[in-house]
């Protein structure tokens, strides 16, 4: 599925060579995924702020090196923190500049469940932190009991078809973490604003919409086809349908903003028919006193 991306430039990217970090040595590629250091030139790696304080609770057996949720770390740095669970979070906890991390009136987790409200009707008000779980599907059950997670309130964002490379089997549906992080926020900013985006937190695809690009040259250039995933190789007419299809969902959303929209006004209209009536009734009554 195309996502019509305003991304910076992948020039140069592909001829980057690997180099070691300086930190703990290990010969990496663009970044190191243990210290999230970016290891190509500074002016290649876009940066984000992000509108809410992020944080990924890393599971351990969740290999860093095959984690998307790095890449939120390396290309929103002062907006995300990955904590590794558990013993991340009893650090998180006892750090007193975190002391409201984890605080339900102020955090949400993105999970779906039939609990979890959509973006539309959370009152972000208070809200200043959302959390990701980073995990195979099977390893989220351990972190979902873990008391300082169990009672944050819920959210979920729209389905969308994922676009990752590892094979999984539970379903086209269930992205990948910079994925989910990615569609939470631009929904968020969506929300915010009256249903308008501008692309402004499509940066954080980027190192991932590169490699997909990449799998998708290299595997049409060599004329094979992708084993892991069967279609995954998208040929121009399927690009065409795709292109198609994300301008239809876009129609979609704006009409479901617009909807709301419509709600709240009609609720407001009606709450002040009341309060009219209310005032008439009073006056009628002062005037038979």
């Amino acid at each position: 599925m195309s996502l019509d991306l305003k991304l910076a430039s992948f020039e140069g990217l592909e001829e980057e060579p690997r180099k070691k970090c300086p930190n703990c040595e290990r010969s990496c590629k663009f970044y190191c995924p243990n210290c999230f250091t970016i290891l190509n030139e500074i002016n290649k790696t876009p940066q984000l702020t992000l509108p809410l304080k992020t944080f990924i609770v890393h599971h351990p057996k969740e290999k860093v090196s095959k984690s998307t949720a790095i890449h939120a770390k390396v290309l929103a740095p002062e907006s995300v923190e990955i904590i590794e669970f558990p013993h991340g979070l009893d650090t998180l906890v006892e750090n007193s500049e975190n002391d409201q991390a984890f605080d339900p009136e102020s955090t949400l987790l993105l999970f779906p469940c039939e609990e979890s409200k959509p973006i539309s009707e959370v009152n972000w008000e208070k809200i200043q932190n959302v959390v990701f779980i980073d995990s195979t599907w099977f390893q989220t059950s351990k972190i979902l009991r873990d008391p300082r997670i169990k009672d944050l309130p819920k959210i979920q964002i729209n389905n969308y078809k994922t676009r990752f490379w590892r094979y999984q089997n539970v379903g086209v549906h269930c992205l990948a973490t910079i994925e989910a992080i990615y569609y939470f926020f631009k929904e968020f900013v969506t929300h915010k604003n009256n249903g308008k985006y501008e692309g402004q937190v499509d940066n954080l695809l980027f190192f991932f919409e590169y490699t997909f690009q990449l799998i998708q040259k290299k595997y049409k250039r060599e004329k094979r086809p992708f084993k892991h995933i069967k279609g995954y190789i998208k040929n121009d007419d399927e690009n065409d349908e795709d292109v198609e299809e994300n301008e239809k969902e876009k129609e979609k959303e704006k009409e479901k903003e617009k909807n709301t929209e419509i709600s709240e006004i009609t609720k407001e209209q009606t709450q002040q028919k009341t309060n009219n009536k209310e005032i008439e009734q009073t006056k009628k009554k002062k005037k038979l006193n």
